[in-house]
């Protein structure tokens, strides 16, 4: 049995991240919030959710974060990856390939109860 043998997949798609961007896991874990890292981080919280199914708190735990954080990534997250291209490729190549969806589709394309709902007439607590 190797090393990998004993990570945990969120331990592995750590290595992944780490080995990709190309800074150490340290970085990848610390507070330093350059563009690079942070979306290095975003990038494995989505993966961590959306492929591996993992709760908020499970993600902010593996990724030095608090809840709220990792939700804040993800919806930075689910916007951009309707519009940049170059982040879909990242996560496609970051995503393990046992994971691998054969196409990557907005998960309220098919179920629109994802979406946000609107505001109620009135406002959430019935202001005029």
């Amino acid at each position: 049995m190797t090393l990998g043998d004993t990570m945990t997949p969120i331990q592995k798609l750590q290595d992944r991240l780490v080995r990709y961007y190309g800074f150490t896991l340290r970085d990848l874990l610390g507070p330093n919030r350059s563009h690079t890292r942070s979306r290095a981080r975003h990038v494995g919280m989505w993966i961590a959710r959306e492929r591996f199914g993992l709760s908020l708190v499970e993600i902010g735990q593996a990724f030095d974060r608090n809840h709220s954080t990792v939700f804040s990534a993800l919806k930075t997250m689910r916007a951009k990856l309707d519009t940049d291209p170059e982040l879909r490729s990242e996560v496609a190549t970051l995503t393990p390939p046992e994971t691998q969806p054969i196409h990557w589709v907005p998960p309220w394309e098919d179920n629109p109860e994802l979406l946000p709902l609107p505001h109620p007439p009135g406002g959430f607590l019935g202001e005029a």
